[in-house]
């Protein structure tokens, strides 16, 4: 389940997909009702390192990343901070050895906890945090 968590969620803040499809994608041989049931066990122990499994209605299964925020886009106007690969990889370079994506997640939260301003360039105001922490 990690694996599949980690491919399929990649740089979104959250994956969806129906129990039937997530039984043929993991290759269990355990017929679906078992199945189901197993992801059921696993959503309430919830030690899926670096994800978070829930059930959602229509027999759907979401998965989060720990510790992203995950940020309502609505309420920003539809404006939400979104960073381009050519920034997180700038932000590398400022902060070597930093977990990047913690880093993001916190910046993320900083934005939400600021108001949610309208942000002409995220990726600007994302290295622009980045320098300011590091001062």
């Amino acid at each position: 389940m990690y694996e599949l968590a980690r491919k399929h969620c990649g740089r979104q803040p959250e994956w969806r997909v129906s129990v039937a499809t997530l039984h043929k994608k993991s290759g269990s041989a355990a017929p679906i009702r078992v199945f189901r049931a197993a992801l059921r066990r696993m959503i309430a122990d919830g030690h899926l390192p670096d994800y978070h499994m829930a059930e959602d209605s229509g027999d759907v299964i979401r998965f989060t990343r720990a510790g992203a925020v995950v940020e309502d886009v609505e309420a920003a106007g539809g404006q939400g901070p979104l960073l381009s690969a050519d920034a997180l990889d700038a932000a590398r370079g400022l902060v070597p050895g930093e977990d990047i994506y913690a880093l993001e997640a916190q910046w993320r939260a900083w934005w939400a906890e600021t108001g949610r301003p309208v942000l002409r360039n995220a990726d600007q105001a994302f290295l622009g945090w980045i320098k300011k922490r590091g001062a």
